[in-house]
């Protein structure tokens, strides 16, 4: 028998210890989950299941699997509710994804499967994003609220709406200092990408492979990192990343996530024509100070503190 489904309320900030955001992120709609799956109460169907090739958002049967083109998981059985739909739309395949396979699938038709990576354990985290190239919420046809997937031994939110999250700079001391948050703006893979342009943009590049990489800890090779000179707020950073061209310390954080550099005179500079402008950061050996323990991901914000 078909599990029953779930009232779609207003929106709020998903309660589950997975959280599933449908958001708009610049000019496109982002789908990110991070968070832990108990386990309890489910049955394992398959330990292997996929590739997904695209992954992709069912809207008319609130369906979807994020993740990087291609993954494969383990699916389970076992959901006592789960919501009808995400809105009026069909769905689609996504244009790009990131992490580890995770969502909620139906093998035809009901009952409904959930999707973790392959050996999945209780209790452990997963991280998983696709994205929508040029598409809003609206165009999705995508419904604002909260929608709940539960199982005797936990649950899945899957919240849509609003913009994503942009926390305010804070200010700390120093000639150089200041605090903001960018963004991704491309995809990982081959190089496809122009300069940063837009507020907020970052980019990640091994020029050794001509590789875009979400993974901001050197590896060998000719290593760029790329930032915008305005923050996702339109808030200016050029006088901090200016001061950087001479020297000075710079950390990126998210998601509790860190990298630091320390550079020197000449290591970074601050190109391209008024208005124009981006700052790079050429890495080299030695540069990097403190290394992230993962990479990270699309859909999150990239807190920079500039040190004096």
């Amino acid at each position: 028998m078909p599990a029953t489904s779930t009232p779609t309320p207003t929106p709020t900030s998903g309660s589950a210890p997975m959280t599933v955001t449908i958001t708009e992120v610049g000019s496109n709609v982002v789908m990110s989950a991070s968070g832990t799956v108990d386990l309890s109460g489910l049955t394992l169907v398959s330990s292997s299941v996929g590739p997904f090739g695209n992954g992709g958002l069912g809207i008319s049967n609130a369906t979807f699997v994020c993740g990087v083109s291609g993954s494969s998981g383990s699916s389970y059985s076992g959901f006592t509710s789960v919501p009808s739909n995400f809105g009026s739309g069909s769905g689609l395949p996504h244009s790009s994804g990131t992490g580890q396979a995770f969502g909620v699938i139906i093998d035809m038709a009901p009952p409904y499967l959930l999707i973790v990576p392959t050996g999945y354990t209780s209790g452990a985290n997963i991280s998983s994003t696709q994205t929508f190239t040029g598409q809003t919420l609206s165009s999705l046809g995508l419904t604002n609220g909260t929608y709940t997937y539960t199982w005797s031994g936990g649950s899945i939110d899957v919240v849509v709406g609003g913009p994503a999250p942009t926390p305010t700079p804070t200010p700390s001391t120093g000639a150089n200092a200041g605090q903001g948050t960018w963004y991704f703006y491309s995809d990982e893979g081959m190089m496809n990408a122009g300069p940063p342009s837009g507020d907020g943009n970052a980019l990640f590049w091994n020029q050794t492979g001509n590789i875009e990489t979400y993974n901001p800890n050197y590896t060998g090779g000719t290593f760029q990192i790329y930032f915008a000179p305005k923050d996702s707020t339109g808030t200016s950073y050029v006088t901090q990343f200016s001061g950087l061209t001479t020297g000075g310390t710079i950390t990126m954080s998210q998601n509790g996530d860190t990298a630091t550099y320390t550079l020197t005179s000449g290591q970074a500079t601050l190109g391209g024509p008024p208005g124009m402008q981006f700052f790079v950061m050429n890495i080299s050996g030695g540069m990097q100070t403190k290394t992230s323990n993962a990479p990270f991901v699309y859909a999150d914000p990239i807190s920079i503190t500039f040190g004096s």
